[in-house]
């Protein structure tokens, strides 16, 4: 069990820590973000692919852009 002390301490840490990580940890998900959403534009304009497939490739990415997000956010702490 943590005491108080410690508790600040740590919060006290990832204060110190936040800006520059924060910063990165963000770029980070932008450029996942940009990513995904270049995909999820191939998959929309590409008449050859049928309705069903399609929200199968979206839900697919959707899985994707989430288990990254949580990675990095991961790595971050």
């Amino acid at each position: 069990m943590r005491t108080r002390g410690a508790t600040c301490v740590t919060r006290q840490r990832r204060q110190w820590m936040m800006p520059w990580q924060r910063m990165e940890t963000l770029g980070t998900i932008a450029t996942i973000e940009h990513i995904i959403r270049k995909f999820r534009e191939l998959i929309d304009t590409d008449s050859s692919i049928p309705p069903e497939l399609r929200r199968a490739l979206h839900d697919t990415l959707d899985e994707h852009l989430f288990e990254a997000k949580r990675r990095v956010l991961l790595k971050a702490h």
